[in-house]
């Protein structure tokens, strides 16, 4: 009998969580980015409370970090140094029954966790902070924010590093925009590793099932096991809501295209797919639509969408639901008719720079900043004069032939303006 213990196999969680843990062990920082309610905090808090499931990802080297998560939800309408005395308590640094008058000079408390946090550092250790929801963060008492800064700066004491953040985020295309300011200057850090927690594969999706129905006492017949996959591609979600809709149904349905139309307009199940549809920008919204429509566009929008799972690597939606959500959809179709336009004449950089431009109408871009956009963390070494100058030249050229509403224009020595 299968022992279900375990969210997923080890060798799943393996496979998933390992790019995370070795960034924790070089002691950098990052961003883990999947889709809302996909499971990713609940698998990766079941790592850190099983010493053994922990032990196999940081081996030898377990004691020489220390990884807290948190949950910014508690903290919501409560005292804006909340946050700080949970991580002092967390650190051994405060008793778990302190009392507000030893903490009413919260200075104090993170003077200690700063020293700390030396501390740490002389003994080669490490602490890693694990911040989820960071749009929740964002709403917080700019006090929280004050705190997470000082934190961060001790990342800047010798001899070894002492601190990193990761945050587990819930956009799947993250940006300097997307991160609150709020975490300013983490952001520098956290650009440098963006991982990505993919929907459940068909394996995963088996066992999900599997475990569900057990902890559950559901019993379910196989061919709705297959079907579950091939509508929720894999997304949580729309797999367990699902098992629960059809564990009510007859063991003699017919599974033919009028059952999984029933099925699919199930209120429940819309509402997974709306809550998905709203956590995804214009962008992939309309990255989507595309693929719906048969259209490969190869854009950086429809790389982040294959990277969590909800395109295949040849750009087809997984989901039968989905694909039927967003077909369904009008979601502002003259935007994608331009879109659609657009990528047919540009290509890669071309495309996105062209973006960039018309998202700063008026504005002028200076080529640092798209030499950012183009090379990333390797604008040190990727840089060039001539590539910004033969790009632009290109854009230039099409925009003249198909895009003659706009035009590019070069402001000596500060860069360029789109009118």
């Amino acid at each position: 009998m299968v022992n279900y213990f375990n969210p997923l196999p080890i060798k799943y969680l393996k496979k998933r969580f390992d790019p995370l843990f070795k960034i924790v062990r070089s002691r950098q920082s990052g961003c883990f980015i999947g889709l809302p309610e996909s499971a990713k905090g609940g698998y990766f808090k079941f790592i850190l409370e099983n010493e053994d499931v922990l032990s196999s990802f940081l081996g030898k080297q377990k004691d020489k970090h220390k990884i807290l998560y948190f949950d910014p939800i508690p903290f919501i309408n409560s005292n804006p140094y909340h946050w700080l005395f949970q991580l002092s308590i967390k650190l051994e640094i405060l008793d778990k029954e302190y009392k507000h008058t030893q903490t009413e000079d919260p200075v104090i408390i993170l003077t200690n966790i700063q020293k700390y946090l030396i501390d740490l550092s002389k003994k080669n250790s490490h602490l890693c902070l694990i911040l989820s929801k960071p749009k929740v963060w964002e709403n917080l008492p700019e006090e929280v924010g004050y705190c997470l800064k000082a934190v961060w700066d001790v990342k800047r004491q010798p001899p070894k590093n002492p601190c990193s953040f990761v945050f587990f985020l819930h956009s799947i295309s993250p940006s300097i925009d997307e991160i609150p300011d709020f975490f300013n200057p983490i952001l520098l850090g956290l650009n440098e590793n963006n991982i990505y927690f993919p929907v459940l594969d068909k394996e995963e999706t088996l066992y999900t099932i599997d475990r569900f129905l057990s902890f559950n006492g559901l019993k379910l017949d196989r061919k709705y096991k297959r079907l579950i996959f091939e509508c929720s591609g894999g997304y949580y979600p729309l797999i367990t809501n699902t098992i629960k809709v059809c564990a009510a149904l007859n063991k003699k349905t017919v599974i033919n295209k009028r059952f999984i139309k029933a099925l699919f307009n199930n209120k429940v199940i819309l509402k997974d797919l709306q809550r998905l549809w709203d956590s995804l920008s214009i962008d992939q919204k309309l990255e989507l639509q595309l693929s719906a429509k048969g259209v490969n566009s190869k854009s950086i929008y429809e790389s982040t969408l294959i990277k969590l799972g909800l395109l295949s690597k040849s750009g087809e939606i997984k989901s039968i639901w989905l694909k039927s959500f967003v077909s369904e959809k009008r979601y502002k179709i003259d935007e994608l008719k331009v879109i659609i336009q657009e990528k047919k004449y540009l290509k890669g950089k071309e495309y996105i720079l062209f973006q960039l431009f018309k998202k700063n109408m008026n504005i002028t871009i200076s080529r640092d900043e798209i030499a950012d956009l183009l090379w990333g963390k390797d604008v040190q070494v990727k840089y060039s004069d001539w590539a910004i100058d033969k790009i632009i030249s290109r854009i230039r050229k099409k925009m003249k032939q198909n895009y003659s509403n706009y035009s590019i224009i070069t402001i000596k020595d500060k860069g360029y303006v789109m009118v």
